[in-house]
């Protein structure tokens, strides 16, 4: 009987493995696939998920994971699932480690929508402010907290007759008046 489980649990273990490795080959493939959205890849998965909850109940089944780059159609699993007698608590370990796997991937992409809304605005804000501050008709600049110039605009070039390198190479306090300091 001691045998029959560690048995069991080398499957697992093993069926476990390639189903990570499955799904981290396919997660890099789609990751060069712009077109797919995460939505359709986690519909995706899931669908492959019920095929195997059936296969660990008994019934028989294929997964098959096909992946299009360009005009290449890849196969990446095509593995025969069939319950043994005995396996039961295996299986539901299985089904519950897949079900985590798809949690996870989820939230992966989740986090991945997120990470490239807020990339995106940020963009939006840094191109806002460079256009408000190249373009704005008054002088304006970043100054370091050692009075050094970081970025100055065109308005305070013409105001204060000095270059952008010119201003650059000397500093805020050293042209103004110490009784302005």
């Amino acid at each position: 009987m001691e045998e029959a489980v560690r048995s069991v649990r080398d499957q697992l273990e093993e069926a476990t493995r390639a189903w990570i490795d499955d799904l981290t080959a396919v997660d890099a493939v789609l990751r060069h696939e712009t077109n797919k959205h995460p939505n359709k890849q986690l519909s995706e998965a899931g669908e492959r998920l019920r095929v195997l909850k059936e296969a660990l109940g008994g019934a028989p089944a294929q997964l098959v994971e096909r992946v299009r780059q360009g005009s290449t159609e890849v196969d990446f699993a095509d593995t025969a699932v069939e319950d043994q007698a005995g396996e039961g608590e295996a299986n539901r370990k299985l089904a519950a480690a897949n079900a985590q796997l798809l949690k996870e991937i989820a939230e992966r992409e989740r986090l991945e929508c997120e990470r490239r809304e807020a990339e995106r605005s940020l963009r939006e804000v840094r191109e806002r402010f460079a256009c408000a501050f190249g373009n704005a008709p008054i002088g304006m600049a970043l100054i370091e907290l050692d009075d050094h110039w970081l970025q100055v605009n065109d308005a305070l070039c013409r105001i204060t007759g000095y270059s952008e390198a010119e201003l650059k190479a000397t500093t805020l306090r050293a042209l103004t008046h110490p009784e302005d300091v």
